[in-house]
């Protein structure tokens, strides 16, 4: 993202005569916004030189939700309560300031909004209006600090924000962090289930800038020799480690234990138990940063 300048204002709040610190991103010509689309999260957020960082974010889900930060570069210092504020700008005469929503923002943590709240503010940009967020903090003893999100440009912005929720994939992280899938007995057959299990695992991953590596591994029962059982489960990481390479998956990535019929989760003495064993365990690393 570009850098933008931004000013800052110092203003009187009629209502209380005390005075308080604004904090909005100046026009210059430049972007003052900034936009990441995938199938897997949809981020959009303006930088505020001298305060900090708002974002609104969607993740992918069976059912998403619309989350937004208020992220300071200096933390809040203790928990306080945070106002919502739809304001006119200068160009809407007549139109007076009305309060949305408040919340609560603690110590050490960045100020939150979800769902209703946070589409609010987004109908407050879209219609030209300034979101400002509202705060006191014991380093201004004056009054009260007022975040002030600027519309402008906003529009286009939005159009491709709303594009990108309307792609996510169906289910989320959560979804495929952590599978486990079959193959046909002793074979290097994948069963239906688990080819889809993979595909989606794969659609996820391709999508997700924050994946780290996927880890794959892969048991078998204990009949029959130790060294074929071995054999067996080499054969069956190498078909999985080809299903995501092909899907371009770095190698480097990919982290195979084949043991055999080694660990075991039950004792292997009955058909059922023995399926139990004959499995392949898939976990999908992944960095939890929105930055």
């Amino acid at each position: 993202m570009k850098v933008i300048t931004s000013v800052l204002f110092i203003a009187a709040v009629c209502s209380s005569n005390v005075m308080a610190k604004e904090y909005i991103s100046a026009v210059t010509g430049e972007p003052l916004w900034e936009i990441s689309q995938s199938k897997a999260l949809c981020t959009l957020s303006q930088e505020i030189d001298v305060w900090g960082k708002v974002t609104y974010f969607m993740e992918a889900a069976k059912n998403p939700k619309l989350e937004f930060t208020l992220s300071p570069y200096k933390e809040f210092s203790r928990a306080t309560t945070l106002s919502v504020f739809d304001t006119p700008a200068y160009y809407f005469p007549g139109q007076a300031e009305r309060k949305l929503t408040q919340t609560m923002t603690f110590k050490g943590f960045d100020g939150y909004l979800s769902n209703a709240d946070a589409w609010h503010t987004l109908g407050v940009l879209e219609k030209g209006h300034l979101a400002v967020f509202s705060y006191r903090d014991p380093a201004y003893e004056e009054g009260e600090i007022r975040v002030m999100v600027n519309p402008y440009g906003f529009k286009s912005y939005y159009r491709d924000f709303l594009k990108c929720t309307k792609s996510l994939l169906p289910y989320s992280y959560n979804d495929i962090r952590y599978t486990v899938i079959h193959f046909d007995e002793k074979s290097s057959r994948l069963t239906d289930f688990s080819v889809k299990r993979l595909a989606m695992i794969a659609d996820f991953i391709s999508e997700d800038q924050h994946f780290l590596d996927i880890t794959i591994t892969v048991h078998t029962d204990s009949l029959g020799e130790v060294a074929d059982n071995k054999t067996v489960t080499d054969e069956q990481a190498a078909v999985i480690k080809k299903f995501f390479t092909d899907k371009g998956v770095p190698e480097t990535k990919i982290h195979i234990r084949s043991l055999g019929h080694e660990d075991t989760a039950v004792v292997n003495d009955t058909e059922t138990k023995r399926l139990v064993n004959r499995r392949v365990m898939i976990r999908v690393g992944k960095t939890v940063t929105l930055d």
